[in-house]
Protein backbone atom coordinates (compact mmCIF):
# COMPACT_ATOMS: atom_id res chain seq x y z
CA UNK A 1 0.00 0.00 0.00
CA UNK A 2 1.74 3.15 -0.91
CA UNK A 3 2.46 5.74 1.89
CA UNK A 4 0.17 9.00 1.10
CA UNK A 5 2.63 12.13 0.39
CA UNK A 6 1.74 15.44 2.28
CA UNK A 7 2.44 18.32 -0.22
CA UNK A 8 3.55 21.39 1.78
CA UNK A 9 1.52 24.61 0.41
CA UNK A 10 4.61 27.40 0.33
CA UNK A 11 2.78 29.27 3.37
CA UNK A 12 3.18 26.58 5.19
CA UNK A 13 5.53 26.96 7.90
CA UNK A 14 8.13 23.99 8.20
CA UNK A 15 7.76 21.84 11.47
CA UNK A 16 11.22 22.35 12.45
CA UNK A 17 10.85 26.54 12.05
CA UNK A 18 8.92 26.32 14.77
CA UNK A 19 11.31 24.72 16.44
CA UNK A 20 14.20 26.67 15.69
CA UNK A 21 12.09 30.16 16.33
CA UNK A 22 11.82 29.18 20.25
CA UNK A 23 15.47 30.78 20.83
CA UNK A 24 14.17 34.23 19.59
CA UNK A 25 10.17 34.07 19.79
CA UNK A 26 9.98 35.23 23.13
CA UNK A 27 12.04 38.70 22.77
CA UNK A 28 11.94 39.23 19.18
CA UNK A 29 9.06 41.39 18.63
CA UNK A 30 9.30 43.63 22.00
CA UNK A 31 10.09 47.22 21.99
CA UNK A 32 13.63 46.47 23.71
CA UNK A 33 14.12 42.94 23.78
CA UNK A 34 16.68 41.04 26.24
CA UNK A 35 16.23 44.34 28.03
CA UNK A 36 17.35 43.27 31.72
CA UNK A 37 18.88 40.04 30.57
CA UNK A 38 22.19 38.47 30.68
CA UNK A 39 21.99 39.16 26.84
CA UNK A 40 22.52 42.95 26.92
CA UNK A 41 24.68 44.96 28.50
CA UNK A 42 22.69 46.94 30.86
CA UNK A 43 20.91 50.24 29.65
CA UNK A 44 23.04 51.17 27.40
CA UNK A 45 22.18 48.61 24.91
CA UNK A 46 25.25 48.84 23.49
CA UNK A 47 26.89 45.23 23.54
CA UNK A 48 24.57 42.35 22.84
CA UNK A 49 25.80 38.60 23.76
CA UNK A 50 23.45 35.80 22.00
CA UNK A 51 23.92 32.49 21.33
CA UNK A 52 25.03 30.98 18.68
CA UNK A 53 21.17 29.47 17.67
CA UNK A 54 20.04 32.24 18.51
CA UNK A 55 22.33 34.18 15.98
CA UNK A 56 21.74 31.50 12.97
CA UNK A 57 17.52 31.95 13.45
CA UNK A 58 18.15 36.01 13.22
CA UNK A 59 20.61 35.43 10.23
CA UNK A 60 17.79 33.19 8.48
CA UNK A 61 15.09 35.82 9.20
CA UNK A 62 17.69 38.52 7.97
CA UNK A 63 18.53 36.66 5.04
CA UNK A 64 15.79 37.63 2.86
CA UNK A 65 16.74 41.34 3.84
CA UNK A 66 20.30 40.80 2.32
CA UNK A 67 21.35 41.46 -0.86
CA UNK A 68 23.00 38.35 -3.20
CA UNK A 69 25.14 40.66 -5.41
CA UNK A 70 28.72 40.74 -4.80
CA UNK A 71 29.23 42.57 -7.75
CA UNK A 72 30.43 46.45 -6.74
CA UNK A 73 29.82 47.73 -10.35
CA UNK A 74 26.02 46.73 -9.75
CA UNK A 75 26.16 50.04 -7.13
CA UNK A 76 27.60 51.94 -9.16
CA UNK A 77 26.31 55.81 -8.88
CA UNK A 78 24.40 54.68 -6.40
CA UNK A 79 26.10 55.80 -3.78
CA UNK A 80 26.41 58.56 -0.88
CA UNK A 81 29.16 60.38 -3.01
CA UNK A 82 26.83 60.23 -5.83
CA UNK A 83 24.21 61.63 -4.12
CA UNK A 84 25.71 64.46 -2.83
CA UNK A 85 27.38 65.42 -6.31
CA UNK A 86 24.48 65.03 -7.93
CA UNK A 87 22.19 67.26 -5.23
CA UNK A 88 24.91 69.74 -5.38
CA UNK A 89 25.04 70.10 -9.48
CA UNK A 90 21.22 69.87 -10.12
CA UNK A 91 21.30 66.92 -11.60
CA UNK A 92 18.61 63.95 -11.93
CA UNK A 93 20.40 60.32 -11.62
CA UNK A 94 18.77 58.18 -14.33
CA UNK A 95 16.59 55.88 -12.46
CA UNK A 96 17.12 57.47 -9.31
CA UNK A 97 16.25 60.39 -6.86
CA UNK A 98 15.60 63.56 -7.84
CA UNK A 99 17.13 66.55 -5.99
CA UNK A 100 15.72 70.27 -4.99
CA UNK A 101 18.62 72.55 -6.05
CA UNK A 102 21.20 73.75 -3.70
CA UNK A 103 22.01 77.15 -5.72
CA UNK A 104 18.64 78.41 -6.41
CA UNK A 105 19.67 81.63 -8.78
CA UNK A 106 21.72 80.37 -12.29
CA UNK A 107 23.19 84.64 -12.87
CA UNK A 108 25.75 84.19 -9.35
CA UNK A 109 28.27 82.79 -12.09
CA UNK A 110 30.58 85.46 -13.38
CA UNK A 111 29.39 86.03 -17.31
CA UNK A 112 32.76 87.59 -17.91
CA UNK A 113 34.50 84.94 -16.87
CA UNK A 114 33.02 81.61 -18.39
CA UNK A 115 34.56 77.86 -20.15
CA UNK A 116 35.52 79.76 -23.51
CA UNK A 117 37.87 82.23 -22.14
CA UNK A 118 39.20 79.92 -19.45
CA UNK A 119 42.04 78.02 -20.42
CA UNK A 120 41.86 75.53 -18.57
CA UNK A 121 38.89 74.28 -18.97
CA UNK A 122 37.79 71.51 -21.85
CA UNK A 123 35.56 72.72 -24.43
CA UNK A 124 33.17 70.05 -25.47
CA UNK A 125 31.03 70.63 -28.36
CA UNK A 126 28.31 68.19 -27.98
CA UNK A 127 25.79 67.36 -24.25
CA UNK A 128 27.89 65.38 -21.58
CA UNK A 129 26.06 62.37 -20.21
CA UNK A 130 24.77 63.02 -16.62
CA UNK A 131 26.42 59.81 -15.62
CA UNK A 132 29.52 61.36 -16.85
CA UNK A 133 29.54 64.46 -14.72
CA UNK A 134 28.26 62.85 -11.59
CA UNK A 135 31.29 60.33 -12.07
CA UNK A 136 33.93 62.89 -12.93
CA UNK A 137 32.40 66.42 -11.06
CA UNK A 138 35.92 67.93 -11.58
CA UNK A 139 36.37 67.50 -15.28
CA UNK A 140 33.02 68.03 -16.64
CA UNK A 141 31.52 70.93 -14.42
CA UNK A 142 31.67 74.54 -14.02
CA UNK A 143 30.27 75.19 -10.57
CA UNK A 144 31.90 75.02 -7.17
Amino acid sequence: MPHAVLKLLENMPMPWQQIRDMQIIDWFYEHKPLVGSKHVNGSTYRLWRLTLPQLAVLYCLANQLLTDVADNNYFYLFDLKSFFTAKALNLALPGGPKFEPLIKDENLLDEDWNEFNDINKIIVGHQVRTEYRISFPYLYNNMP
